[in-house]
């Protein structure tokens, strides 16, 4: 205090406004300034997981809807006739598409599909296939009621004379594992 009592009023004042300066100062910068800072930090955080949540249940009523347009597999393969197989379906669908003679190879093997389903996989080569053609096979070859679903298809502008499109498919039939 006596210290104080040495000084002039104006000095007194102006010491004291100046250490509340300082501890305003002091304050903001290590008390306010970061709170604030987190504040608006989380609350853009909070906005972009409310973005992400309403898109998120847009998707998942997107995807309810494809699931339903989708028979069970179970039920598919209840509905696929006794002695199924792939290749001859294939070979089928072909003919009923009006594409057997393009096909060039058809090699059959094992799919992987995961889940409680194997299957089996064909893979199909057809070439200077018109484009009409390709969808009336694509349209013969899948077939979700049968739980036979084209997987892959690989287009590309044949280089022979005449023009039009080899194909490369893939054809997977569903199985249970056993």
């Amino acid at each position: 205090m006596m210290l104080f009592s040495l000084v002039h009023s104006r000095e007194r004042t102006a010491a004291i406004v100046l250490a509340v300066l300082l501890v305003s100062a002091a304050a903001w910068r290590f008390g306010l300034s970061p709170f604030l800072d987190r504040h608006r930090v989380l609350a853009r955080q909070v906005a972009a997981k409310e973005e992400a949540l309403v898109r998120l249940r847009s998707l998942a009523a997107e995807y309810r809807a494809l699931a339903a347009r989708f028979p069970d597999p179970a039920v598919a393969l209840a509905n696929r006739p006794a002695g199924f197989s792939l290749l001859s379906f294939v070979e089928d669908a072909a003919r009923t598409a009006g594409v057997r003679r393009r096909i060039t190879g058809m090699k059959p093997g094992p799919a992987d599909v995961g889940g409680d389903y194997g299957g089996t996989v064909v893979d199909v080569r057809l070439e200077r296939l018109p484009l009409a053609a390709l969808v009336r096979f694509i349209e013969q070859a899948h077939r979700p009621e049968m739980a036979v679903y084209v997987r892959r298809l690989g287009v590309r502008r044949s280089a022979a004379a005449g023009g039009g499109l080899d194909v490369r498919c893939e054809i997977v039939a569903l199985e249970e594992r056993r």
